[in-house]
């Protein structure tokens, strides 16, 4: 994520909440103010003993807050600015940086599709792709539950497959974003207690860890050691006993990193 590009979300950082993962820009990160949490694995090796999180499926952000709104329970979502095509030939938000420089930057291999306005816009096949990816991910979360709704906000954005569009002033929302803010702010936040409990957590976990590692890091040094013993000098034929032991070594390297080999 592009800080330069971002940062203008600093603006709303008492009404907004950053959902992040693992790539997240730390200036941005570091920089934001207001309620943030994070989304994915809490560590790049499998661990059965830590609990499961909502995924950051890509491939795009635009998927990523889909799917967690999808998956905190929201019943109806509506898309603003999710346009998947050169919304009136433009390519960028009209203050980005893109913007500033060319209001119509150039594409090579442009192609077409429908608006909700029934008109035809360019796009490029990458978001293509991204619309063809986001439908998928609205049939999906539909088929688990029946009163799932998406809504398109833009008459100009790509139409799409079980989106309906719905003009802005037409939409009433059960609940007020200020309060609900409020609400998520409360469910975010962390006694000293907690804090400590989760930072004690994590200390456990990370020394199970590191004493896996270590191990292997031993397997591997001892398998090491025994290579230039593996051939006989007189027979050029394998010593069968050193063979053994580096094979039993390999074994316990395998059990040891388990489904974690290619981390």
């Amino acid at each position: 994520m592009s800080f330069d590009n971002s940062k203008g979300m600093f603006h709303y950082s008492e009404e907004a909440i950053l959902l992040h993962s693992y790539h997240v820009n730390p200036k941005l990160l570091g920089q934001w103010l207001g309620l943030k949490a994070y989304g994915g694995l809490k560590y790049g090796w499998k661990d059965q003993e830590v609990s499961e999180n909502i995924g950051s499926p890509g491939p795009t952000v635009v998927n990523s807050a889909f799917h967690y709104a999808a998956e905190l329970g929201c019943r109806q979502i509506f898309l603003s600015g999710v346009d998947f095509c050169f919304a009136k030939g433009k390519t960028h938000e009209s203050s980005s940086n893109e913007a500033q420089l060319s209001a119509h930057l150039q594409f090579k291999n442009l192609i077409t599709l429908e608006t909700n306005s029934g008109e035809v816009a360019e796009t490029k096949l990458t978001l293509k792709n991204t619309k063809d990816t986001f439908e998928a991910q609205v049939y999906f979360h539909k088929s688990k539950k029946a009163d799932f709704q998406v809504f398109s906000l833009g008459l100009d954005s790509a139409k799409m497959n079980l989106v309906d569009y719905v003009h802005p002033d037409d939409c009433t929302l059960m609940t007020q974003k200020k309060q609900a803010i409020l609400n998520v702010r409360e469910a975010l936040t962390l006694t000293k207690s907690q804090r400590l409990d989760a930072v004690t957590e994590t200390k456990k976990e990370l020394s199970k860890e590191i004493k896996r590692f270590v191990s292997v890091k031993s397997f591997a040094n001892l398998a090491l050691a025994a290579t230039p013993k593996l051939m006989n000098d007189k027979t050029q034929q394998p010593n069968q006993k050193v063979r053994n032991k580096i094979e039993k070594l390999r074994k316990k390297i395998n059990n040891a990193l388990g489904e974690d080999a290619d981390f």
